[in-house]
C-alpha cells in the first residue's frame, strides 16, 4: 500500500491547551496536517503502548539564483512531500532557529514551488538569512510522519503554537 495522507480526529483537553489527537495509522511513514499554524508535541503513543516515532516533513530551499537574507518575503523550495501542508498560513522553522509564517504555497499539492511569506521572525525568534542557503531545510511545525513499522491507532498529544506570529514565545 502506498504512503498517503491520513485524517485525524481531535478534541480539545479542558484541563489547559493542550489537544488530545486519534489517527489511523495504514502505513508506515504516513504523516498527518494538523489544524494549527504549527504545534508542539507533547506525547505520542501507538496502539502498543510503546512510543511513536515522530518526525517534521521538510521543505528544502532551491536557491540557485540570488541568495535569500533575512528580509526575503517568497523563497523557492524543492524536496518537498505534496499534501504534507496546508496551501496557506502555517509555520515553518529554518535550522537557525527562526519561525516564518507562509502566506501561500504554490506547490502544496507538489514537491516543489514557492513560499510568499506573510511574516518573519515569529513567535520572537529572530530573523535570519543563515537557514536559507540553497538545500537547507525548512521543518513544518503542523505537520508530523509518524515512522514506526506498528500500524493501527496512533495516540497525539500537542500543545498548538500560537495563531498571532507576534507573541513573544522564544
Amino acid at each position: 500500500m502506498a504512503v498517503k495522507a491520513q485524517d485525524e480526529t481531535n478534541f480539545l483537553d479542558l484541563s489547559g491547551g493542550r489537544i488530545i489527537s486519534m489517527v489511523m495509522k495504514e502505513t508506515q511513514s504516513d504523516w498527518i496536517v494538523l489544524p494549527y499554524k504549527g504545534i508542539i508535541p507533547v506525547a505520542c503513543e501507538n496502539i502498543t503502548g510503546a512510543p511513536e516515532t515522530l518526525t517534521r516533513p521538510v521543505l528544502v530551499v532551491n536557491n540557485k539564483g540570488v541568495a535569500y537574507d533575512e528580509s526575503s518575503l517568497s523563497i523557492v523550495y524543492d524536496g518537498a512531500t505534496a499534501k504534507t501542508r496546508p496551501d496557506k498560513d502555517y509555520y515553518v522553522q529554518t535550522t537557525s532557529g527562526e519561525i516564518i509564517l507562509v502566506g501561500s504555497d504554490s506547490g502544496s499539492d507538489a514537491a516543489t514551488g514557492t513560499i510568499t511569506i506573510k511574516a518573519r521572525a515569529c513567535l520572537g525568534t529572530t530573523a535570519s538569512a543563515t537557514g536559507l542557503a540553497d538545500e537547507s531545510v525548512l521543518y513544518l511545525l503542523g505537520s508530523l510522519y509518524l515512522g514506526s513499522a506498528v500500524l493501527g491507532p496512533v495516540r497525539l498529544i500537542y500543545v498548538p503554537l500560537p495563531e498571532d506570529p507576534g507573541v513573544s514565545l522564544y
